[in-house]
């Protein structure tokens, strides 16, 4: 409860203030000034004076969007160190978008209620374009010979909605002959998208070579844009998809990062000195590293120990930061395959008391462990962007080295290379054994337990003021290495020799490569079946989010969070060997919440309100929460429908160790996991990812049968009909005899009715259907 808690409360202050925050909030004074003055010159400086250029029937047309411009002013924008990047058109136009992509064409009806926006009528339209040219030599236009000067007739709005783009606008700038070239970004407003109160809203379209998926249409300053876990985002994508030609490289490959972590007494700040080694993969005039606004950077550095210049903006207790990134540009630009080395100095508060966090910044404390307990371990409040990351889908190897005084203890991920004194500091330092796509570490007071799981040396820390999980760590230490040798069987074995697991003070659990973070009351604390499925899904995350990771977000999140939850499933069905014991946790974890949802209230960007049931909010495919019930329930009946057409499970089994084989170390796409999952059924199944992926509607289904003797054998028929669906089902039919036997065979339902007759030696005591929830089907 508090953690929901929390989230309501953030995603109502961050609309709250969002709506009136005008980029930049506040820049780091460290940073660069010349990156400063090139960021408000893209972002804020006034349009004037402009070249006025009239218009009459020009088009621009990309990737499914289509803005006629019928006639008008085009206002061109003053050069910015000799290069056009910015105009505004003013006048009649008409605009459309249709995605080519399902998963696009599924968020907008998610968020507008239909695939696609438009034609629609607008009156003004605000550009910025990388593409070599002014917008009137990319239009076809011609400049008259003496050109009237001036302003667009209004503030440009376009140029607000611009600015909450943060670093990206310069980050494409500086690279725009190489891999930025082509970029743009076009603001709109749209009526539809307008209702009472959303009178500034905008929306944007883009087309972005730097972006994972390049296409995109996003939505800014709308009251209702922020869902509470979006809470963070200043523009939201309502539409997202890959560019016909995909053109999307990272920006450079990681080869390491050896990142200093010093913790000071009491948690007075945390400074951060952090090494990045890597290869540009073009020509890059500027790097956009990730990095948490709380740790304020000092300093960047090269290899020679020259300065480089870096802009970030400024950190404010009561704001969530819009823009985790540290720009840092190059001059010269990097070559491609360039082996370079920056260092980067920073301080901030990074590790902090939970209760004093949330009541500093929200006004109430919302974590009962800090009332109780006042652990002596605090939250790492940016597990993710405490360093500064690139975007590299190979990973890197990672060296972290934590410092802290007394009996402070930091722990990581990978080896312990050594540990050491420097005066009251105690440090010690790891290093990952194989590259991997994210890192962390935790600093407390720890106990610890050890423990070995098939050539795994398990050590696992609790906060010593944690009585309970204290109390509990040789228990959760023992159900943490059962889940590594279970999974080793399922999967394939990890190469890596040493894995632990933290206690934090949190609500939730993390699983990254070669350490999790695990809330006391799941982690440790719990003895329910809750708690052990909780321990065994961060487990397995060790494959599925770091063997092998997703590349869209957040479209393709279900493939690590829905098969490692359904990997913490089977472990418990393994581990226990009581299917009765499954079957409850599937229904209580899964099946009810979508099938017995709340009521709610869902409202479009368009104005417009239904009442639906949580799990009619929105597709696996959006990422959102049902990735852990629905998500986990998809992988379940494809499971049994390679059970079902083929009598066994093991190309399901072959599926999963096929693709953390085959795709080790790389990211992997929903698309990619559909063609391999056809090509072990051995048929494609669209229709089965279409009803499940892509749509929201749980089947209700009414069913009869009869059971009658015929000539020494039993003739059972089962019937069924769906209420108001037209599925392709495969639901099963179970037998029970005597002694606890039981026999299945699937219900083959390829439309809204079905009949099946089954013949069988010994007349059934019972017949039920769905017995384990196969089908994610309401049963009447």
């Amino acid at each position: 409860m508090g953690t929901v808690l929390a989230l309501l409360v953030l995603g109502a202050m961050g609309e709250s203030v969002a709506d009136r925050w005008d980029w930049p909030l506040g820049v780091n004074p460290k940073s660069d000034g010349r990156l400063r003055s090139l960021h408000e010159a893209l972002a804020l400086d006034a349009c004037s004076p402009a070249t006025q250029v009239p218009v009459s029937d020009a088009h621009w047309r990309d990737e499914g969007f289509h803005l006629y411009l019928k006639s008008g002013t085009l206002y061109l924008c003053p050069a910015i160190e000799g290069v056009p990047v910015l105009a505004s058109f003013h006048g009649e136009a008409v605009v459309s978008y249709q995605p080519s992509s399902r998963g696009a064409r599924r968020q907008l009806e998610h968020w507008i209620g239909r695939a696609e926006v438009g034609p629609e009528r607008v009156t003004e339209a605000h550009f910025f374009t990388l593409r070599g040219q002014d917008l009137a030599g990319q239009l076809g236009l011609t400049v008259p010979a003496e050109p009237s000067r001036g302003a667009p007739p209004e503030s440009d709005p376009g140029r607000r909605v611009f600015r909450r783009l943060g670093t990206r606008l310069a980050f494409a700038f500086l690279n725009r002959d190489t891999q930025a070239a082509g970029t743009a970004w076009i603001a709109f407003p749209l009526e539809s998208l307008r209702p009472v109160g959303n009178g500034d809203a905008m929306a944007v379209f883009s087309i972005d070579p730097q972006a994972q998926q390049e296409v995109a249409l996003a939505i800014a300053g709308h009251a209702t844009r922020m869902p509470p876990a979006d809470y963070r985002t200043s523009v939201l994508p309502i539409a997202e998809e890959h560019a016909a030609g995909r053109r999307f490289r990272p920006t450079a490959r990681g080869l390491g990062y050896r990142t200093e972590v010093r913790v000071r007494p009491r948690y007075e700040g945390t400074t951060v000195r952090a090494t990045v080694r890597f290869r540009p993969e073009a020509a890059a005039g500027a790097l956009r590293l990730r990095f948490a606004t709380r740790m304020q950077v000092s300093a960047v550095t090269d290899e020679r120990g020259a300065p480089l210049p870096f802009l970030q903006w400024a950190f404010k207790e009561m704001d969530p930061a819009l823009d985790e990134s540290l720009l840092v540009r190059f001059d010269p630009p990097l070559q491609p395959g360039q082996e370079t080395r920056i260092e980067i100095a920073s301080r901030g508060p990074l590790i902090e008391s939970v209760g004093t966090y949330y009541k500093d910044v929200l006004g109430f404390v919302t974590s009962p462990y800090e009332i109780v307990t006042g652990g002596t371990t605090r939250a790492l409040l940016d597990e993710d962007a405490w360093y500064p990351a690139l975007d590299d889908p190979a990973g890197a190897i990672h060296e972290v080295v934590l410092c802290a005084k007394g009996k402070l203890r930091g722990y990581g991920s990978g080896l312990l290379v050594r540990s050491w004194s420097e005066g009251d500091d105690r440090c010690s330092e790891f290093r990952t054994e194989r590259p991997v796509p994210r890192t962390t570490f935790y600093v407390g007071q720890f106990r610890d337990h050890l423990v070995e799981a098939d050539g795994i040396a398990l050590e696992v820390y609790t906060d010593t003021a944690d009585v309970d999980s204290m109390r509990n760590i040789e228990y959760a230490a023992n159900e943490l290495g059962n889940a590594l040798r279970v999974y080793r069987q399922l999967f394939t074995p990890l190469d890596i020799t040493r894995f632990r697991a933290v206690s934090t003070p949190t609500f939730h659990g993390r699983g990254f490569a070669g350490i999790l973070l695990l809330s006391g009351y799941g982690g440790f604390r719990g003895d329910t079946s809750g708690a052990d499925t909780f321990r065994a899904h961060e487990v397995a995350h060790q494959w599925w989010g770091n063997l092998v990771d997703v590349q869209d977000w957040p479209q393709d999140r279900w493939l690590e969070e829905s098969i490692a939850e359904y990997a913490a499933m089977e472990y418990y069905r393994i581990r226990f060997e009581k299917p009765t014991l499954v079957a409850e946790a599937i229904d209580r974890s899964w099946y009810l919440p979508e099938t017995k949802g709340d009521p709610l209230i869902r409202k479009r960007l368009t104005g417009e309100s239904e009442q639906i049931r949580t799990y009619q909010a929105a597709p696996i495919s959006m990422g959102g929460p049902n990735v852990y019930t629905k998500g986990a329930l998809v992988v379940h009946m494809l499971r049994y429908l390679f059970r079902a057409k083929q009598g066994n499970d093991g190309q399901f089994w072959e599926l999963l160790r096929g693709i953390l084989v085959k795709y080790r170390d790389q990211r992997i796409s929903t698309a990619i996991f559909i063609a391999e999952a056809e090509k072990r059924l051995g048929e494609p199944i669209p229709w089965f990812w279409e009803q499940w992926l892509y749509g929201t509607a749980v089947p209700r289904i009414e069913w009869s049968h009869s059971v009658v003797e015929q000539q020494g054998s039993w003739l059972v028929t089962v019937q069924a009909k769906q209420v108001d669906t037209s599925f392709r089902l495969t639901i099963p039919v179970y037998f029970h005899f005597g002694g606890d036997r039981h026999a299945s065979v699937p219900l083959w339902m390829n439309g809204p009715e079905a009949r099946a007759e089954i013949r069988l030696p010994e007349k059934p005591r019972s017949v039920t259907l769905n017995d384990f929830y196969e089908a994610l089907v309401v049963v009447r």
